[in-house]
Protein backbone atom coordinates (compact mmCIF):
# COMPACT_ATOMS: atom_id res chain seq x y z
CA UNK A 1 0.00 0.00 0.00
CA UNK A 2 1.44 3.63 -0.84
CA UNK A 3 2.67 6.08 2.31
CA UNK A 4 0.17 8.12 2.80
CA UNK A 5 1.41 11.94 3.74
CA UNK A 6 1.01 13.15 7.52
CA UNK A 7 -1.04 16.26 8.61
CA UNK A 8 2.65 18.17 8.55
CA UNK A 9 3.13 16.91 5.02
CA UNK A 10 0.14 17.62 4.03
CA UNK A 11 0.53 21.37 5.22
CA UNK A 12 3.88 22.16 3.81
CA UNK A 13 3.07 20.75 0.28
CA UNK A 14 -0.03 23.16 0.12
CA UNK A 15 0.69 25.62 1.87
CA UNK A 16 3.35 26.76 -0.82
CA UNK A 17 4.66 30.20 0.04
CA UNK A 18 2.09 30.75 2.16
CA UNK A 19 3.54 31.41 5.23
CA UNK A 20 0.84 33.52 7.12
CA UNK A 21 -0.93 30.18 7.58
CA UNK A 22 1.36 27.84 7.75
CA UNK A 23 2.80 30.00 10.81
CA UNK A 24 -0.64 29.96 12.41
CA UNK A 25 -1.01 26.75 12.06
CA UNK A 26 2.40 25.94 13.58
CA UNK A 27 1.74 28.45 16.60
CA UNK A 28 -1.67 26.11 16.98
CA UNK A 29 0.05 23.23 17.22
CA UNK A 30 2.79 24.42 19.56
CA UNK A 31 5.66 24.16 16.94
CA UNK A 32 5.55 21.03 16.42
CA UNK A 33 4.34 21.44 12.58
CA UNK A 34 7.89 22.49 11.47
CA UNK A 35 9.91 20.78 14.10
CA UNK A 36 9.53 18.58 17.29
CA UNK A 37 9.47 21.14 20.18
CA UNK A 38 5.57 21.25 20.72
CA UNK A 39 4.58 21.90 24.60
CA UNK A 40 1.55 19.65 23.41
CA UNK A 41 -0.62 22.44 24.98
CA UNK A 42 -1.52 25.18 22.62
CA UNK A 43 -2.11 22.37 20.11
CA UNK A 44 -4.42 20.11 22.69
CA UNK A 45 -6.16 23.53 23.04
CA UNK A 46 -6.85 23.79 19.25
CA UNK A 47 -8.18 20.05 19.34
CA UNK A 48 -11.23 20.79 21.76
CA UNK A 49 -11.92 24.07 21.33
CA UNK A 50 -14.55 24.93 18.45
CA UNK A 51 -12.93 28.23 18.43
CA UNK A 52 -9.62 27.65 17.63
CA UNK A 53 -8.40 28.80 14.09
CA UNK A 54 -7.25 24.74 13.35
CA UNK A 55 -10.50 23.59 11.68
CA UNK A 56 -10.40 27.23 9.72
CA UNK A 57 -6.70 27.24 8.64
CA UNK A 58 -7.24 24.07 7.62
CA UNK A 59 -10.00 24.70 5.17
CA UNK A 60 -8.12 27.67 3.27
CA UNK A 61 -5.33 25.16 2.56
CA UNK A 62 -7.80 22.96 1.00
CA UNK A 63 -10.06 25.89 -0.30
CA UNK A 64 -7.21 27.10 -2.60
CA UNK A 65 -6.78 23.52 -4.27
CA UNK A 66 -7.56 24.56 -7.65
CA UNK A 67 -5.03 27.38 -8.05
CA UNK A 68 -2.33 25.24 -6.93
CA UNK A 69 -3.21 21.68 -8.73
CA UNK A 70 -0.88 23.30 -11.49
CA UNK A 71 -0.19 21.98 -14.96
CA UNK A 72 2.55 19.12 -14.02
CA UNK A 73 0.73 15.66 -12.80
CA UNK A 74 3.68 14.54 -10.61
CA UNK A 75 2.61 17.80 -8.23
CA UNK A 76 -1.07 17.80 -9.09
CA UNK A 77 -1.33 14.01 -7.54
CA UNK A 78 0.99 14.89 -4.68
CA UNK A 79 -1.32 18.00 -3.97
CA UNK A 80 -4.51 15.54 -4.29
CA UNK A 81 -3.00 13.71 -1.67
CA UNK A 82 -1.80 16.23 0.60
CA UNK A 83 -5.99 17.66 0.30
CA UNK A 84 -7.40 14.12 0.96
CA UNK A 85 -5.08 14.23 4.20
CA UNK A 86 -6.22 17.46 5.62
CA UNK A 87 -9.74 16.47 5.23
CA UNK A 88 -9.37 13.05 7.30
CA UNK A 89 -7.50 14.79 9.86
CA UNK A 90 -9.79 17.95 9.81
CA UNK A 91 -13.00 15.63 9.39
CA UNK A 92 -11.43 14.22 13.22
CA UNK A 93 -11.34 17.62 14.75
CA UNK A 94 -14.52 18.83 14.03
CA UNK A 95 -15.66 15.47 15.38
CA UNK A 96 -13.82 15.76 18.69
CA UNK A 97 -15.23 19.14 19.43
CA UNK A 98 -18.71 17.88 18.74
CA UNK A 99 -18.12 15.33 21.42
CA UNK A 100 -20.31 15.40 24.19
CA UNK A 101 -18.01 15.28 27.21
CA UNK A 102 -19.12 15.83 30.96
CA UNK A 103 -16.79 18.92 31.14
CA UNK A 104 -16.03 22.32 30.07
CA UNK A 105 -12.69 22.83 27.65
CA UNK A 106 -12.15 25.87 29.74
CA UNK A 107 -11.62 24.31 32.84
CA UNK A 108 -8.95 22.18 31.47
CA UNK A 109 -5.47 22.30 33.01
CA UNK A 110 -3.56 21.19 30.32
CA UNK A 111 -0.35 19.33 30.24
CA UNK A 112 2.68 20.10 28.13
CA UNK A 113 2.85 16.52 26.75
CA UNK A 114 3.63 16.43 23.37
CA UNK A 115 2.69 12.65 22.30
CA UNK A 116 -0.93 13.74 21.26
CA UNK A 117 0.45 16.57 19.31
CA UNK A 118 3.10 14.74 17.14
CA UNK A 119 1.25 11.39 17.21
CA UNK A 120 -1.39 13.50 15.42
CA UNK A 121 0.58 16.02 13.24
CA UNK A 122 2.79 13.16 12.07
CA UNK A 123 1.77 9.77 11.36
CA UNK A 124 1.06 9.25 7.54
CA UNK A 125 -3.19 9.27 7.17
CA UNK A 126 -3.55 6.02 4.44
CA UNK A 127 -4.63 7.24 0.83
CA UNK A 128 -7.13 5.66 -1.39
CA UNK A 129 -4.86 3.92 -3.83
CA UNK A 130 -6.25 1.79 -7.07
CA UNK A 131 -5.97 -1.45 -5.52
CA UNK A 132 -8.55 -0.35 -2.74
CA UNK A 133 -12.40 0.43 -3.06
CA UNK A 134 -13.63 3.56 -1.36
CA UNK A 135 -14.97 1.55 1.46
CA UNK A 136 -11.71 0.02 1.89
CA UNK A 137 -10.34 3.32 2.85
CA UNK A 138 -12.89 3.96 5.04
CA UNK A 139 -11.79 1.05 7.16
CA UNK A 140 -8.06 2.27 6.89
CA UNK A 141 -9.30 5.37 8.32
CA UNK A 142 -11.67 3.59 11.52
CA UNK A 143 -8.08 2.18 12.28
CA UNK A 144 -6.31 5.66 11.87
CA UNK A 145 -8.80 7.31 14.27
CA UNK A 146 -9.15 5.14 16.75
CA UNK A 147 -5.52 5.15 17.42
CA UNK A 148 -5.73 8.97 17.48
CA UNK A 149 -8.86 8.33 19.83
CA UNK A 150 -6.58 6.36 22.36
CA UNK A 151 -3.77 8.82 22.02
CA UNK A 152 -6.41 11.71 23.21
CA UNK A 153 -7.48 9.55 25.96
CA UNK A 154 -4.22 8.72 27.22
CA UNK A 155 -4.22 12.41 27.02
CA UNK A 156 -6.97 13.17 28.94
CA UNK A 157 -6.42 10.70 31.91
CA UNK A 158 -2.93 12.59 32.42
CA UNK A 159 -4.75 15.95 33.44
CA UNK A 160 -6.13 16.55 37.14
CA UNK A 161 -9.81 17.18 35.44
CA UNK A 162 -9.37 12.85 34.98
CA UNK A 163 -9.44 12.57 39.05
CA UNK A 164 -12.33 14.88 39.48
CA UNK A 165 -14.70 12.84 37.36
CA UNK A 166 -16.45 10.01 38.77
CA UNK A 167 -16.83 6.80 37.07
CA UNK A 168 -19.81 7.53 34.96
CA UNK A 169 -18.67 10.73 33.39
CA UNK A 170 -15.15 8.73 32.79
CA UNK A 171 -16.80 6.15 30.77
CA UNK A 172 -19.23 8.38 29.13
CA UNK A 173 -15.70 10.44 27.83
CA UNK A 174 -13.86 6.94 27.13
CA UNK A 175 -17.49 6.54 25.04
CA UNK A 176 -17.52 9.76 23.22
CA UNK A 177 -14.06 9.83 22.36
CA UNK A 178 -13.28 6.40 21.45
CA UNK A 179 -16.79 5.15 19.70
CA UNK A 180 -18.92 8.61 18.98
CA UNK A 181 -15.75 10.76 17.68
CA UNK A 182 -14.69 8.10 15.56
CA UNK A 183 -18.24 7.48 13.79
CA UNK A 184 -18.52 10.89 13.87
CA UNK A 185 -15.19 12.04 12.31
CA UNK A 186 -16.24 9.45 9.31
CA UNK A 187 -19.28 10.84 8.55
CA UNK A 188 -17.60 14.21 8.14
CA UNK A 189 -14.74 12.85 6.18
CA UNK A 190 -17.69 10.95 3.56
CA UNK A 191 -19.01 15.31 3.47
CA UNK A 192 -15.45 16.66 2.91
CA UNK A 193 -14.66 13.73 0.19
CA UNK A 194 -17.85 14.30 -1.59
CA UNK A 195 -17.96 17.78 -1.64
CA UNK A 196 -14.18 18.04 -2.85
CA UNK A 197 -15.11 15.90 -5.30
CA UNK A 198 -18.17 18.44 -6.69
CA UNK A 199 -15.79 21.19 -5.92
CA UNK A 200 -12.78 20.50 -8.31
CA UNK A 201 -13.02 18.03 -11.28
CA UNK A 202 -9.45 16.86 -10.73
CA UNK A 203 -10.37 15.67 -7.21
CA UNK A 204 -13.37 14.19 -8.44
CA UNK A 205 -11.78 12.46 -11.53
CA UNK A 206 -8.66 11.42 -9.30
CA UNK A 207 -11.17 9.68 -6.69
CA UNK A 208 -13.73 8.22 -9.43
CA UNK A 209 -10.49 6.39 -11.02
CA UNK A 210 -8.55 4.98 -7.52
CA UNK A 211 -12.33 3.51 -6.86
CA UNK A 212 -12.39 2.11 -10.71
CA UNK A 213 -9.14 0.79 -10.58
CA UNK A 214 -9.69 -1.05 -7.91
CA UNK A 215 -13.33 -2.34 -8.99
CA UNK A 216 -10.96 -3.73 -12.13
CA UNK A 217 -8.46 -5.44 -9.14
CA UNK A 218 -11.06 -6.78 -7.67
CA UNK A 219 -13.03 -8.53 -10.29
CA UNK A 220 -9.67 -9.30 -11.88
CA UNK A 221 -8.61 -11.19 -8.41
CA UNK A 222 -12.04 -12.64 -8.45
CA UNK A 223 -11.92 -14.03 -11.83
CA UNK A 224 -8.78 -15.79 -10.88
CA UNK A 225 -9.75 -17.09 -8.17
CA UNK A 226 -12.87 -18.83 -10.04
CA UNK A 227 -10.62 -20.06 -12.87
CA UNK A 228 -8.45 -21.67 -10.07
CA UNK A 229 -11.62 -23.49 -8.72
CA UNK A 230 -12.88 -24.64 -11.63
CA UNK A 231 -9.56 -25.81 -12.66
CA UNK A 232 -8.93 -28.07 -9.58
Amino acid sequence: MARGLSYAEAVKILSGRDDRIISALDRLAGGALLAASATGVTFALSLFDPKSDLVRLSKDLVGDLAEKLGRNRAGRTERLAAAHTMIVMTAYVEALQEADLPFDIRKLKLSGDADLAHQFLHTPVPPPTPQRPYEATQQSLTDAYTSIARYVLDYLRALAIWDSLNQTQRDRTTSAIRTDAVNGALVRYDEHFRRLAAQFPEFAFWANLVDHQATRTLLTTGLAGLHQALDA
